[in-house]
């Protein structure tokens, strides 16, 4: 099997609805952040990092009792590409391969990664693994080691990552995405609409 690490953006979106930091926003029992982590965590990667941006120490907070490393992005506002840099950058291990995945991506599943690493495995580590809804921007992708120069090279006021997708169509293979059901998009929205009133009364 492969070696695979896992890199979780965590610089905090705001949400459209309410302002606030959608990694802190709480999914049933978890906060999406803690969620999301969970859910990564249960998948033996060789080490995970997670880079915070806004409200760093509250999402750091929500991950600190957790077996992986917390690093913070000062700058994640004006070069959000750097984000992915300084995740890179931070890889100990060896591995063949990483995903990178946001922390506030409520549809990420453990099954649906270890899906993408039995499909990376199929393809010898050679093709970028995705789901077949990636079109939609901020879904978990693993990506081959040797594009990590290139990664760290990218500049651009995107992601630092979903370019791939667009530049090496022949080298992508996909898996089906998992669709939430409508019930847990609603509760997301009442917990936004929770804070909005907590903060203004």
């Amino acid at each position: 099997m492969s070696r695979i690490s896992c890199v979780m953006l965590a610089t905090g979106k705001p949400s459209p609805i309410s302002g606030q930091n959608k990694l802190l926003l709480r999914f049933t029992q978890d906060t999406l952040v803690r969620r999301t982590a969970l859910e990564v965590l249960n998948i033996p990667f060789e080490e995970v990092i997670v880079v915070t941006g806004r409200d760093s120490e509250e999402v750091a907070a929500e991950v600190k009792d957790l077996p992986l490393k917390v690093v913070h992005h000062s700058s994640f506002q004006i070069e959000p590409h750097t984000s992915l840099h300084i995740a890179l950058s931070s890889l100990r291990k060896y591995q063949d391969g990483f995903f990178v995945c946001h922390g506030d991506h409520v549809e990420i599943d453990s099954d649906i990664l270890n899906d993408m690493i039995r499909l990376f495995d199929m393809h010898e580590g050679k093709k970028i693994i995705c789901t077949d809804d990636h079109e939609k921007g901020s879904t978990p992708v693993l990506i081959p080691r040797e594009f990590l120069p290139e990664l760290l090279q990218h500049e651009g006021d995107d992601d630092g990552y979903s370019y791939l997708l667009k530049k090496y169509l022949l080298r992508i293979a996909k898996v089906t995405a998992v669709q939430i059901s409508e019930p847990d998009y609603q509760n997301i929205a009442e917990a936004e609409s929770l804070m909005m009133v907590a903060q203004h009364g």
